[in-house]
């Protein structure tokens, strides 16, 4: 088993080891701007300073921040990814509350696919109609496109469902996005 390396003054190379932050995000494989986002959301804890007044961080950091953009690329919001480091910072093991929140994200996702086949049913209509009628002198004369302004009407979107976590409720999420529900 090896050993870190102490220097004189007994510290360990690793425990002395601090990283810029344009180091930690090339080693997390982030911008800079996505790091200071993070600490400014409380994501990341504020780092130290050097006498230079530059933001220091820890190599545990880098760690983190590849465990933020992990859960992000699976789909779980900033707000869920800081409900899950604050579960795991008060010694409960998350996993749990993980499952929780991938079930809801899983839910929202085949929403979403629902409402995305509704649109291309739509389009594949809409694109077949077009192609057959299309008139330029009509679309002359409408105050924007005669094809748009001849579609079928759209109904309204139902609001979204509250998540089950939520650290603040309308912060770091994303907005929901305008689609068309199926018409059945």
């Amino acid at each position: 088993m090896s050993h870190p390396e102490t220097t004189r003054n007994g510290t360990t190379a690793t425990a002395r080891r601090r990283l810029f932050i344009g180091q930690l995000a090339k080693e997390s494989a982030v911008a800079p701007d996505t790091v200071r986002y993070y600490e400014s959301i409380g994501l990341l804890p504020t780092p130290e300073r050097g006498a230079n007044g530059y933001r220091t961080y820890g190599p545990e950091t880098v760690a983190l921040v590849r465990f933020i953009r992990k859960a992000q690329a699976i789909g779980f919001s900033l707000a869920d990814v800081r409900r899950i480091i604050r579960v795991r910072g008060s010694g409960r093991a998350p996993c749990d509350d993980v499952i929780k929140l991938a079930r809801r994200q899983l839910r929202a996702v085949e929403d979403q696919l629902k409402e995305l086949a509704a649109i291309r049913r739509l389009l594949r209509g809409c694109l077949r109609a077009w192609r057959q009628n299309a008139d330029p002198t009509a679309c002359a004369s409408s105050l924007f496109c005669d094809l748009i302004e001849q579609a079928g009407s759209v109904p309204p979107r139902p609001a979204p469902q509250r998540p089950a976590f939520s650290v603040r409720p309308g912060r770091n999420r994303k907005p929901p996005s305008s689609s068309i529900p199926s018409s059945r």
